[in-house]
């Protein structure tokens, strides 16, 4: 063997352990209290639809089931999801003229992808989803609140197009506190729920997440009020998405039947015993 074969080899050997050392590291990190790390499980998955009192098992929200190694897919697939809207997509810096897409998500499900930055991402100017619909901003700060607001307006329109048969729909962030707290939010008053519900389900991410508070939900449903109002004057949707939407909190619960494996005809009558 050559110099050089026994360099890349060497050097082949010390990124696996490496790897070896950061995927330890990760773990470890992941168990330790209070770590927002992308290796724990999923802490704020629930049905947005209980503690609103609206119908329940339509729309779900979480924090991010991406990279989780334990049973999020277990979770997702049991309480029947069929589409996730991703809201954290390419988050790190503002992305004007992204246009959301769908792709193959998590747990082999269909995802809608948008780019909602936070208030540290770059180019943000320090807003976040809590400062949509405000008017009193510098130039900068306008521009990304209303790219934001454009956001919401095509995540909306391609939420307006589902199908009964692609609900229950999940919608997360990196927390499912935020951004998919607003969200949910502003679903939840265009379907009926009262505000004292609306806030009862947002601060429940408290008990998972920590670091919430009702305040900030109550000023961003203040400043949106009514939200139907918002949706179409403020967002730009017309009036068969916001019915569309309205409806998606408001219908029965889908039961489906589970297929039979392949191969497998449909059940008959039950076998006598054997004498």
């Amino acid at each position: 063997m050559c110099g050089s074969d026994r360099n890349a080899v060497r050097w082949c050997c010390r990124l696996i352990v490496a790897a070896l050392l950061f995927s330890v590291a990760g773990v470890a990190q992941a168990r330790k209290r209070g770590t927002p790390w992308r290796l724990r499980p999923m802490k704020n998955f629930r049905d947005a639809g209980v503690l609103s009192g609206l119908a329940r098992g339509r729309v779900y929200r979480s924090d991010d089931p991406r990279y989780r190694p334990f049973n999020s897919c277990a979770r997702i697939h049991r309480a029947g999801i069929q589409t996730i809207i991703k809201l954290n997509g390419f988050q790190h810096r503002v992305r004007y003229g992204f246009k959301p897409y769908w792709r193959r998500g998590p747990c082999k499900l269909r995802e809608l992808v948008v780019s909602l930055p936070y208030e540290s991402s770059k180019g943000a100017w320090g807003m976040n989803i809590y400062q949509i619909g405000r008017r009193d901003l510098t130039r900068g700060r306008r521009k990304v609140v209303r790219h934001m607001e454009r956001q919401l307006r095509l995540m909306f329109k391609e939420l307006a197009k589902l199908k009964s048969e692609q609900l229950p729909v999940l919608i997360h962030c990196s927390l499912g506190r935020d951004r998919a707290g607003i969200v949910i939010s502003l679903m939840q008053r265009l379907a009926g729920a009262s505000r004292a519900n609306v806030e009862r389900d947002y601060v429940e991410s408290k008990r998972t997440v920590g670091h919430t508070s009702a305040r900030s939900v109550r000023k961003v449903l203040r400043r949106t009020r009514p939200v139907r109002h918002f949706l179409r004057k403020v967002l730009g949707l017309n009036y068969w998405d916001v019915s569309r939407i309205r409806r998606l909190l408001r219908l029965p619960t889908v039961v489906r039947t589970p297929a039979p494996p392949t191969g497998v005809g449909p059940a008959g009558p039950p076998a006598s015993p054997q004498i």
